[in-house]
């Protein structure tokens, strides 16, 4: 489902009718997300890149905006997550009010929003971290709820999970490559 058709369906859902309530109340009735939806929409989301796992040799490399770019993107999936979680329509597009949907999610870590805003501070490893931890509670609240969906988190041949590393042999035969 593309992010403007998302918007267009949380609109229909968070708008208020001015003529035509009843035709709006069964297209939202019509509209309501099915669990093969919040299925596809958790599995569309579920795309994290590890920068916990690569975090030694990525702190060397002069990776400011990548980094703000994998932050943002890792907020949007999460809100994304558990939006889904919750049943409720998300996108990515035109993102705004982020504390109002924030407080309708039920299923979600404690002090959301301000974890949220916490990752575009300044401080790089502080920041990493509470992605990282994020990641891994929304994991958990995704697996509770549906424990069939593959929740691995890959890159290349690494498994990455929040709590893995990389080892530091890799990292120094990287480095004496290049």
């Amino acid at each position: 489902m593309s992010e403007e058709l998302l918007k267009i369906m949380g609109g229909l859902f968070d708008g208020l009718p001015l003529i035509g309530e009843e035709l709006i109340d069964q297209w939202r009735e019509q509209a309501a997300m099915t669990e093969e939806l919040q299925r596809a929409l958790i599995e569309k989301r579920w795309a994290f890149f590890p920068w916990w796992y690569f975090q030694d040799r990525l702190r060397a490399r002069d990776t400011t905006v990548w980094r703000y770019d994998v932050l943002v993107q890792s907020a949007y999936n999460i809100v994304g997550l558990l939006a889904a979680l919750n049943r409720l329509y998300f996108s990515t597009f035109d993102f705004k009010r982020e504390h109002r949907l924030l407080s309708r999610l039920e299923v979600a870590p404690p002090n959301l929003a301000t974890r949220l805003n916490a990752l575009f501070e300044d401080d790089e490893q502080g920041s990493i971290a509470e992605l990282e931890r994020l990641v891994g509670e929304v994991g958990a609240l995704v697996a509770k709820r549906f424990p069939d969906i593959d929740l691995a988190l890959r890159w290349g041949e690494h498994q990455t999970p929040p709590g893995s590393r990389e080892e530091a042999w890799a990292v120094l035969a990287v480095k004496s490559r290049t």
